[in-house]
């Protein structure tokens, strides 16, 4: 099984927008992709390499969560364009106020859609979600 909470602090430590734009590139290889983000550790540049199909269902799932956190704060005075400026995810998650609160919330919500929806369609080699590689019982079937 991934290991979502580290990936999870992987995309924490470095900007939303840096991060899809890396992930954008995928296709040239995890080995690329990983040593081009900065703001990794090892552990976090080890894990981005192990699971590169999952690095983009989180990339997915943080456009997901900036389209929806940009809907919802459309015509506040925060609107969430702080979230793609360089290294700006980290300055609001150490800022203890509610546009953190709301960024963690909405990001963590659409990075595990993302990756529940990567899972149930195979599309993740470390996932015990397609029904096509488990034991999984006849009668069961995805809605």
């Amino acid at each position: 099984m991934i290991e979502t909470h580290l990936l999870i602090t992987v995309i924490t430590s470095i900007s939303i927008s840096a991060f899809i734009r890396t992930c954008e590139g995928v296709e040239f290889g995890a080995e690329m992709v990983c040593g081009r983000m900065g703001g990794l550790s090892k552990r976090q540049r080890e894990i981005c390499k192990s699971s590169p199909e999952a690095m983009i269902a989180i990339a997915d799932g943080i456009k997901l969560a900036m389209d929806e956190c940009h809907h919802q704060f459309n015509y506040h005075r925060w609107n969430c364009s702080a979230l793609n400026k360089k290294h700006s995810l980290g300055y609001v998650i150490t800022v203890g106020s509610r546009e953190a609160a709301f960024t963690y919330s909405i990001v963590s919500g659409g990075v595990s859609y993302a990756i529940s929806r990567a899972c149930s369609r195979g599309e993740l080699s470390t996932c015990g979600c397609d029904l096509s590689s488990s034991n999984a019982h006849a009668s069961w079937k995805w809605s």
